[in-house]
């Protein structure tokens, strides 16, 4: 019964369904694209894919992450690495210290997407070229989101 109850629920991203995702793409998508739909609904959030470039390297802490970043507040911060926690994309890592020390790491998951990021970035980077204008730098990047 339990797992009736779990199957009826909607799939969610963030604080949006898939459903609500493919309206936002303007029509509704065939069931083949919700797979696309939730990932761009994901990676289309402020800031997720400048943490998921950040994290490539290895692990960090909040603050060396939000140092990284520049311009992003704590909370969103804590909101995306939640987000991106739950989807299996980053780790959390709580080590015994004290004061205690929370790293964050890719999952395997999370380096295949940093993986697709910095191949979008070297697409983005070619064509803006060619076209004669500038390269997207990290602040557009997180602003234009």
């Amino acid at each position: 019964m339990g797992g009736e109850a779990e199957r009826s629920k909607p799939r969610m991203i963030g604080n949006a369904t898939v459903e609500q995702c493919r309206r936002r793409a303007g029509a509704p998508a065939p069931a083949s694209c919700d797979a696309a739909s939730v990932a761009l609904a994901l990676l289309g959030q402020k800031w997720t894919m400048l943490i998921v470039r950040h994290l490539k390297p290895g692990h960090l802490r909040h603050c060396q992450l939000q140092g990284r970043l520049g311009g992003l507040n704590s909370t969103t911060l804590s909101q995306r690495l939640r987000l991106l926690e739950e989807q299996g994309i980053v780790t959390r890592k709580v080590l015994s210290t004290i004061p205690p020390w929370v790293e964050y790491s890719l999952t395997d998951k999370g380096r295949e997407l940093a993986d697709i990021i910095e191949s979008l970035e070297r697409w983005s980077n070619k064509w803006q070229s060619l076209a004669g204008g500038n390269a997207i730098d990290d602040t557009a990047a997180g602003s234009a989101r």
